[in-house]
């Protein structure tokens, strides 16, 4: 019987990997080396998956690497026999899109972080998403255009997939009798990346604010929200990490209205979101739930 793939299941997943799929066919090797690890090869694309379990000649799983988006051809090998097997386009890598009615978790972690900063730094803070502030570019800087100086203007977040030692913490597995993958899905773990710009057309006062925002990140190493916006008093810790002190870049020479001006970024690690949940495998992940939608490339 030769080595053949007919399903991987399920047949798409989020490029941050890290994630079980189950890949049925024929004549898998079931022996392993000295270590306990297996002689079979599993790749998604050109990465090579990680923790591969054969179950029997017919039934392997393992965890999906880290890939870009799109389609990639899934690729088991026999290392002992030297032979191998390809499932064409066997799987989707995709990201996750945010949505649902009531405020998501990143606008709650947001609204947090403004209110810290509006209480601890200065009043006049403004947050933008990626947007063109109408300013000028000035060897390659946007020039910030601003009701009232002094300010500071927060540009995003920018949500950012975790190296995968975050992603899927805590998740737990059950076989059912019918030998049905089922496993209580966590919330999800994501970084949020930002780039705060200090804006003023004082520059006593605009390095004065800077020093006040490096001061702020030394104070809180963390960002404390509500686990749950409907229980009080239970919070969650964000890792916070902004620039070394050395790494803020300044410019005080200012520019058509004499803005002068200071920026760096800064990341939230380890942002929860959606939802906890039981799913199972077999179902695809577009259907979690409809708080977190996977939308396939």
């Amino acid at each position: 019987m030769a080595l053949t793939i007919s399903s991987v299941t399920p047949s798409s997943g989020l490029t941050g990997g890290r994630e079980f799929v189950l890949i049925v066919g024929t004549d898998f090797n079931i022996s392993v080396n000295s270590e306990g690890v297996s002689k079979m090869e599993v790749y998604f694309g050109t990465d090579e998956a990680t923790k591969v379990r054969v179950r029997s000649t017919t039934e392997l799983d393992c965890l999906t690497p880290i890939h870009d988006l799109g389609l990639v051809n899934v690729r088991v090998v026999d290392t002992v026999a030297v032979t191998e097997a390809t499932l064409t386009d066997g799987f989707t890598y995709a990201r996750p899109v945010i949505g649902g009615s009531t405020p998501s978790d990143v606008v709650r972690v947001t609204d947090v972080l403004v209110a810290e900063m509006k209480r601890q730094i200065i009043a006049n803070v403004i947050v933008g998403h990626g947007a063109d502030y109408g300013g000028v570019i000035y060897e390659d800087l946007n020039i910030i255009e601003v009701a009232e100086t002094p300010a500071i203007v927060l540009d995003g977040p920018r949500l950012i997939e975790s190296d995968g030692v975050l992603h899927r913490v805590g998740e737990s597995w059950v076989e059912t009798a019918t030998d049905v993958f089922k496993k209580k899905r966590p919330q999800d773990i994501m970084n949020l990346e930002f780039t705060l710009s200090g804006v003023d057309d004082n520059k006593v006062r605009l390095l004065n604010m800077l020093r006040e925002v490096i001061s702020f990140f030394r104070r809180n190493n963390v960002l404390k929200i509500l686990a749950d916006p409907t229980v009080p008093d239970v919070f969650e810790e964000i890792d916070m990490r902004p620039p070394f002190p050395q790494d803020w870049s300044v410019d005080t020479r200012g520019q058509d209205a004499g803005l002068k001006q200071f920026w760096g970024i800064f990341t939230l690690f380890g942002v929860p979101i959606g939802r906890d949940e039981d799913y199972d495998e077999t179902r695809g992940i577009t259907d979690f739930d409809t708080g977190f939608e996977i939308t396939p490339l």
